[in-house]
């Protein structure tokens, strides 16, 4: 888990995350894998990340879609002990069942139904008031 800073409805907000974020131009998906895995954790991949499902998102604000995502959600295994990095302000493990507790973001829902019940594919719907 990592504890970082981004903006939810407008203003800054701190929360614990799962690492992640964007593929880059020209890179392939178990690249931008291991390259946010050790950017924001200083951690490096173990081989064969296995793949556990996929998320299409939308978020919308005052009953417009702002934007679409699609999210990958893999089980990998890292070598080192985790350190924040980048815009991460700190890393933690945490067990499962405190995983309800902090993963509290809108697109957070998918993961904690996959928790509950598996799956390998899931919407998610980002509200914000206008």
């Amino acid at each position: 888990m990592v504890f970082a800073v981004g903006l939810m409805a407008g203003r800054e907000v701190r929360t614990w995350d799962l690492p992640g974020g964007a593929v880059e131009a020209g890179e392939r998906l178990d690249e931008a894998l291991a390259r946010e895995l050790r950017e924001e954790t200083g951690l490096a991949l173990a081989p064969l990340p296995q793949f556990l499902f996929v998320q299409d998102g939308v978020r919308v604000r005052g009953g417009r879609r702002t934007h679409a995502w699609r999210s990958f959600f893999f089980r990998a295994k890292a070598d080192g002990e985790p350190r924040a990095g980048g815009e991460v302000l700190a890393v933690r493990w945490l067990l499962r069942r405190e995983l309800d507790a902090v993963l509290t973001a809108p697109y957070h829902d998918s993961f904690a139904q996959w928790l509950r019940h598996g799956g390998s594919y899931f919407t998610a719907e980002w509200r914000e008031p206008g």
